[in-house]
């Protein structure tokens, strides 16, 4: 037996038994690659596009899909159409029913809304952290993976030697991180996901140097071809000090001919890759300012580049799919040079800069654009956050680029920890999965934190759900996650998050609005509603696991909420910074002393990051207002 089919076989007769008391699921997996002509036309790809259909009655049945993947996707489905929920990669995060065999009935073909349906790494993780959302990630109907950078050993290195956390310490070496990665990609493969890899990096390939992350670097003890570096300011060397921040000279076919060297070399190496992201230096206003790459902008120089690479592909007898990323200077198309070859391409439009404090849509409708482009001056670029502004640009590549697409985009990195409830989040991410055919993409690969599930798992329950199909509804989305996970408590937490994003305005949070007194006064006023749902919550009786570790985050999280008010309503007044360094310093412990029992759940790294970030910032306040 094929061995995803036989692993979905074991989760099949696993939870049928948790579920029924039987072991043995007398239910049939198949591949059934004829389902093609039943939901796909003339658009079907064989490596992205899923389906399968349910036919079980009496618990008894069929589950086919058109692709292995589908079969494991068509047996999670059948557990949530019982009424099953998998709500976070934690065994607690599990909430499932309990029926008598003759009661498992399920009739369903489906195809899900969206072709590309993806997690990316990012964030602070263990091994362990990234098995299991790897693990949970069909759960929850993702069909694809991608593990940045060439071995991704940054990611696991905050964690290991807990960067940034001066109450702990660790080390990490290569020779785990190869390790780590042979079994995550072996988790990936045995789930058959689509594997994507890579990303940036590829500029300190082609000049010799492996960049693991955003580190800065000596450069006198660095040797590697510094002639192919992008010169800006008059020097080649190091954009910042950072070599995954440095593009090349696009404009000496040297440099080309070096990165598309390095791209093939790697090909050759992993086979396994599925979907390689072919992009070019991080960070924005870095690019090349010699002669030689005045001819073309750095679009130009961007597809001249992929055409040169898709030519040596060819030549090697590749045909893995490359994803070109448009973002910062990118997202500007190009005016000379066209793919030769688009049906080895995958766009990938990436607003890094846009706001999420609204969605890209219009009451479900792409919003009217007008007006051009903002003039490209190069390394003069202004960074804009209106999502129309960034919209205007997607809209401007698909005149030139008809192929696949998909939306690269940061909801869960960043933002997760600036709308503290997640509640207005998570709209902007239901209405932007929503809306993601009406921009014309085929789907959504999420650059996100891995332990993006604290103090609640909502937004990406609603991403899961809005990105594969169901949940038509926000507000009724939002109420099946809270009753899953909070039961007969359901409607007490939804109030709770409700009241802290009323209290916590995340446009404020965020710096799009000013602080002034009304924001002051409502944060001396948090201590007293968050002690009323702190004695809600400890009197409440969970009826299982999920509700006890989602009342358990609750409670956790309003210890986290009062000191954060405290802290807000001294920034809104102007407060000292020595005075909030104190009180940050004092939250940074607490953080520290409990990320032991939400580690599985909340980036402590990340949540440090971003918060110490907006307390050491200039934002606005308004004293009058």
């Amino acid at each position: 037996m094929d061995k995803t089919i036989k692993f979905a076989k074991s989760e099949l007769d696993g939870y049928y038994e948790k579920i029924t008391g039987n072991k043995n699921a007398a239910i049939a997996l198949s591949v059934d690659p004829g389902l093609r002509t039943k939901f796909y036309s003339e658009e079907y790809d064989a490596l992205f596009d899923d389906a399968f259909v349910i036919d079980v009655r009496g618990g008894k049945g069929t589950i086919a899909g058109i692709n292995r993947r589908s079969v494991l996707l068509g047996v999670y489905k059948f557990f949530t159409a019982l009424g099953c929920r998998f709500l976070n990669p934690t065994p607690e995060g599990e909430r499932l029913v309990r029926l008598a065999p003759g009661d498992c009935t399920v009739r369903l073909d489906f195809k899900p809304d969206n072709r590309h349906r993806g997690i990316t790494i990012e964030g602070a993780v263990s091994a362990e952290n990234v098995l299991d959302i790897i693990d949970w990630a069909p759960k929850a109907g993702f069909s694809a993976y991608f593990l940045q950078f060439m071995d991704s050993f940054t990611f696991f290195e905050r964690w290991y030697t807990h960067e940034n956390n001066e109450y702990a310490s660790g080390e990490y070496t290569r020779a785990q991180n190869a390790a780590n990665m042979k079994k995550i990609v072996r988790a990936i493969k045995l789930r058959d996901m689509i594997y994507h890899a890579v990303g940036h990096g590829w500029t300190c390939e082609a000049v010799g140097y492996r960049a693991a992350g955003w580190h800065k670097v000596d450069e006198s003890v660095i040797g590697c071809k510094r002639e192919l570096l992008a010169m800006t300011g008059g020097e080649r060397k190091f954009f910042g000090g950072i070599p995954l921040n440095t593009h090349l000279c696009y404009g000496n076919p040297e440099a080309r001919a070096s990165f598309t060297e390095s791209v093939a070399a790697y090909v050759k190496r992993h086979s396994e890759v599925d979907v390689l992201h072919v992009w070019l230096a991080d960070n924005y206003n870095n690019f090349c300012e010699c002669e030689k790459c005045a001819e073309f902008g750095p679009p130009d120089q961007y597809v001249r580049l992929l055409n040169e690479l898709d030519a040596r592909l060819t030549a090697d007898g590749s045909n893995v799919k490359i994803v070109f990323l448009i973002y910062y200077e990118l997202l500007w198309p190009p005016e000379v040079f066209r793919f030769e070859n688009p049906g080895r391409f995958i766009m990938m439009f990436a607003p890094i800069t846009r706001t999420f404090t609204n969605s890209f849509l219009q009451d479900g409708r792409m919003p009217a654009l007008a007006g051009a482009l903002p003039e490209f001056r190069l390394n003069e670029i202004k960074l804009l956050t209106d999502t129309d502004a960034n919209l205007a640009f997607l809209v401007e590549w698909q005149k030139l680029f008809r192929g696949d697409s998909f939306v690269f985009d940061y909801h869960l990195m960043w933002d997760i920890y600036k709308d503290y409830g997640n509640l207005s989040l998570a709209r902007t991410v239901f209405e932007d999965m929503k809306g993601l055919n009406a921009l014309g993409t085929r789907g959504f690969i999420s650059c996100q934190l891995q332990r993006a599930f604290f103090p609640n798992g909502l937004c990406m329950y609603v991403l899961s759900r809005a990105l594969f199909g169901g949940g038509e509804d926000f507000s009724a989305l939002a109420g099946e996650y809270f009753s899953a996970a909070f039961g007969q408590n359901a409607a007490l937490a939804r109030e709770f998050f409700e009241t802290v994003s009323g209290l916590f305005d995340y446009k404020k949070i965020r710096g799009e609005l000013p602080l002034d007194k009304a924001f002051a006064k409502g944060m001396e006023e948090a201590p007293a509603a968050l002690e009323f749902y702190r004695a809600a919550f400890q009197n409440a009786r969970p009826e299982n696991a999920a509700e006890a570790q989602s009342l358990s985050h609750a409670l956790i999280f309003i210890g986290f909420l009062e000191p954060l008010a405290d802290m807000l309503c001294l920034k809104a007044r102007n407060a000292p910074k020595e005075l909030l360094q104190e009180k940050f310093a004092r939250f940074e412990k607490l953080l520290y002393e409990t990320e032991p029992e939400i580690q599985s759940v909340l980036d402590g790294y990340f949540y440090q990051l971003i918060l110490k970030g907006y307390f050491e910032a200039d934002v606005p306040v308004d004293a009058e207002a």
